[in-house]
């Protein structure tokens, strides 16, 4: 059974490891180069640092980086990192669009003429979506559509001429309300969710092989699926979102590395 607090846990650990620990942030980039995504781009630095926790535990024996991650050549080119480097973390409304090239129109042109959103004291504006052909856990091609407010995430290269806006987990849940209410009025997709790099909550394939026991009870809050994908996959506490849609409701951000009442990133 997957450990999915431990997931969690690694996934910020990841963050953290491959903008200050140079054996990390070689395998992230090397992972980059290859075409994978942030999520399987997190998982060879929490992996071996995890096994390497273990056995420092275990033993007393203090952490060797070269043991955890192997040798690294920094003058091989597809090995380039530089500490503090180009990895981004996205705060973000993602959107899988099964293969409706037409809805996915329809929601880009809609988003690109959305007014900001309002968070706090900030007018929070939003980049033009960006659209891609991916595939999911199980091989099928789907559109998958990114929402991105300007100047919130860490390093979005979208983000390169703003200036980063930090805001307080609070900040972020009335954010995140506020681009539930530009989705509620997309229709023909078949699943979504805001947070951090929220894509593989998106993926069908993906949910059943890796969230099915989150599903069950529950517990995968802000996820929102097209009402026969959630006859399908069933789970507990969805409720209607929209008209031909369910959701588990969203409970907000909490305070974290990534908003300006957690710990400095």
């Amino acid at each position: 059974m997957k450990n999915h607090r431990l997931c969690a846990a690694g996934f910020v650990w990841a963050f953290m490891a491959t903008i200050n620990h140079l054996p990390a942030r070689v395998h992230h980039d090397h992972r980059r180069d290859r075409g994978d995504r942030h999520a399987g781009r997190a998982a060879p630095p929490v992996q071996p640092a995890i096994g390497r926790l273990h056995d420092c535990l275990q033993t007393g024996r203090l952490y060797d980086p070269v043991k955890a991650f192997g040798s690294w050549d920094r003058s091989r080119p597809e090995r380039r990192a530089t500490v503090g480097g180009s990895m981004a973390i996205a705060f973000e409304l993602v959107i899988n669009f099964g293969l409706n090239q037409a809805a996915a129109d329809v929601a880009q042109h809609f988003t690109v003429n959305h007014p900001p959103l309002m968070t706090g004291q900030h007018h929070v504006a939003l980049h033009e979506p960006l659209v891609t052909k991916v595939r999911g856990y199980d091989g099928e091609p789907y559109l998958e559509m990114s929402i991105i407010p300007v100047g919130v995430g860490w390093r979005v290269g979208f983000d390169r001429h703003h200036e980063r806006r930090q805001l307080t987990a609070a900040e972020l849940t009335e954010l995140g309300e506020g681009l539930y209410q530009l989705l509620a009025q997309l229709t023909g997709y078949r699943a979504a969710q805001v947070g951090w790099d929220p894509e593989e909550r998106v993926d069908p394939a993906g949910l059943r092989q890796d969230w099915a026991d989150e599903l069950a009870i529950g517990d995968l809050p802000g996820l929102v699926l097209a009402e026969d994908l959630h006859r399908d996959l069933r789970g507990q506490g969805f409720q209607p979102f929209a008209p031909g849609f369910v959701w588990i409701p969203y409970q907000g951000e909490r305070p974290s590395s990534l908003t300006a009442d957690g710990h400095d990133v």
